[in-house]
């Protein structure tokens, strides 16, 4: 459910509690929106999750355990690399976001 809200919004509402609640207490910056990329990566995982729940609905059940432990394989990627597998096939499909590249010339 997160993920597939996380591609239509650009700030999650826990990033509102902390925009305008809890980092005032704290003296925190503000949480960033979320850019393209990251929205395309919920939209990926929102759609590789609806598949494989498909196929544990029609009795798929190698199918739904291959693309399980594919997404857990692709979720653990930017976790331990941080690098971000959607992304990249994000900026391959529609080339790199404006500030990206503002980002990586400084």
């Amino acid at each position: 459910m997160s993920s597939s809200w996380g591609c239509y919004v650009n700030i999650r509402q826990t990033h509102r509690l902390n925009n305008y609640g809890i980092r005032h207490l704290t003296g925190g910056p503000a949480m960033p929106r979320y850019p393209m990329p990251r929205r395309f990566a919920c939209m990926l995982a929102s759609a590789w999750i609806a598949a494989e729940a498909l196929c544990f609905t029609y009795g798929m059940s190698l199918a739904g355990h291959v693309l399980g432990w594919s997404l857990v394989a692709t979720a653990s990627v930017p976790v331990i690399t941080g690098f971000c597998v959607p992304s990249f096939i994000y900026g391959l499909i529609f080339g790199k976001p404006q500030g990206v590249a503002a980002n990586a010339a400084s």
